[in-house]
């Protein structure tokens, strides 16, 4: 029996054989292990009359191996041509000749040379070898002609430099080498760091004489004779011992307050000194004082009163008065005039003064150069800053609101070249959209030209 549920194979075999728990050999197999992995055949069917349970969707090239290692098992893709010369990796292979990506897809001329080519000369081997090639007679009369020079004599080719020294018949021994022999010394490994069993006391000793170089917590020894004294320098102190200790001594000294055990100190001293530190020096949070006593009242005001009488002004009623209720009742002839034939004794409807806007007269058939009343046609300040498209050509936009017939609005379209590529039905069904618009039916310029955009959407879809 084979099952693609490896997770919960005891469940399935439970529910299929209750009586039996243990089953003999169940060969189990999954659709993770599909492929060359897979365990058919590896184990007896006890039930091969049984169809399998599941469906093997083994796919190829998707095992676990292959995911786990796309890396060995699957090639990579080659970056597509148009893209790869923009990479920088096309330029950086070992051998490859750089080149900028806008030419990259040009023709190559590999046979394209650049500069320009000079006359024939001498050759670079001919001029650093130049015997190679000729008769050896020439090459023979032309190094004889080269002995004469005195460079050649004096430094020939291959060997050094001739002084004319004569040298002793020794020096001429292979073996034979300049300076005198030292004789065995010792090396310099051994005189920096010489051998022994030295424990390090000895050294220091002479990094102690020589750089000062002590210990940390290292007492300094300059070499005094204690024996003489019978004194024992690492366990000796030197001074008294105090029976009685004062803790905190350094800071009773600097401040004596501190110290509760020592009594109150007083000192007689002069009071017209004290007296002229108290007029002469500032105390801090305290005003200046300048010898006179104390006044004891603290609500004594001094100086002379600027008022002399108790209903006399001050600053304050200066500044905000003293009127009663009704004397700050406003004037009887505020907002109206009070002198005869100046009353102005009207309703709250009437306007005075002279409209902007003469609405309230009828317009000129003809209006001057020399007339700068408004009667309403004018244009305001708004379509006077941003005027409509059409302003240029003299079209005003309530021209498109003006209902018109049929036959004037169909030849304003004709005529404007806005009914171009539209046929007859399309002008016809627009007119009976744009009559449908209002209840009386008529038209105008903005109506049909919104039925006719209504139109050319519908067919778009």
């Amino acid at each position: 029996l084979c099952w693609r549920f490896v997770e919960y194979p005891y469940f399935i075999v439970s529910f299929l054989y209750p009586s039996q728990l243990a089953l003999p050999k169940i060969c189990i197999t999954s659709s993770y292990f599909a492929g060359d992995m897979s365990n058919t055949g590896k184990f007896l069917d006890s039930a091969p009359h049984l169809p399998a349970a599941g469906k093997v969707t083994a796919v190829p090239d998707e095992s676990t191996k292959v995911c786990v290692e796309p890396d060995i098992h699957n090639e990579r893709a080659e970056t597509p041509s148009s893209i790869k010369k923009y990479r920088k990796s096309f330029n950086q292979d070992p051998g490859i000749r750089v080149v900028h990506h806008g030419v990259a897809d040009d023709e190559k001329k590999d046979h394209l040379l650049h500069g320009v080519t000079t006359a024939d000369g001498e050759r670079v081997g001919e001029v650093i070898a130049p015997s190679k090639g000729i008769p050896e007679i020439i090459a023979y009369l032309k190094e004889k002609k080269e002995a004469e020079y005195a460079s050649n004599v004096r430094e020939p080719l291959g060997k050094t430099y001739s002084r004319g020294h004569r040298l002793p018949e020794k020096t001429a021994n292979p073996n034979f080498a300049y300076g005198k022999s030292s004789g065995e010394v010792d090396p310099v490994r051994e005189i920096i760091y010489p051998p022994g069993s030295d424990d390090g006391s000895t050294t220091h000793g002479m990094y102690v004489k020589s750089h000062g170089n002590y210990n940390p917590g290292e007492q300094r020894s300059r070499d005094y004779r204690w024996d003489n004294a019978n004194i024992d320098p690492k366990n000796h102190r030197f001074g008294m011992v105090d029976q009685a200790p004062l803790p905190n001594g350094v800071a009773k000294a600097l401040n004596p307050e501190k110290d509760e055990e020592k009594p109150a100190s007083s000192s007689i001293v002069s009071k017209k000194v004290e007296d002229f530190k108290r007029v002469k020096n500032d105390e801090l949070g305290k005003s200046k004082r300048y010898g006179y006593e104390d006044i004891g009242a603290d609500d004594r005001v001094f100086g002379m009163p600027t008022r002399k009488f108790d209903d006399e002004w001050g600053a304050k009623e200066c500044m905000t008065g003293a009127y009663g209720e009704g004397e700050q009742d406003p004037d009887a002839d505020l907002g109206k005039s009070l002198k005869a034939g100046w009353r102005n004794d009207t309703t709250t409807d009437r306007r005075f003064g002279c409209p902007s806007i003469r609405e309230d007269i009828p317009p000129p058939r003809f209006k001057s150069v020399a007339d700068n009343q408004n009667y309403g046609g004018e244009a305001q300040a708004a379509e006077l800053l941003y005027p409509s498209s059409h302003a240029a050509t003299g079209v005003h936009e309530n021209d498109f609101l003006v209902f018109r017939s049929k036959e004037e609005i169909f030849g304003v379209f004709t005529a404007s070249g806005a009914a171009d590529g539209k046929s007859e039905e399309e002008m016809e069904k627009a007119w009976e959209m744009a009559s449908s618009v209002r209840p009386d039916g008529q038209v105008s310029l903005d109506i049909y030209r919104r039925a006719l955009f209504e139109i050319e959407l519908q067919s778009s879809y």
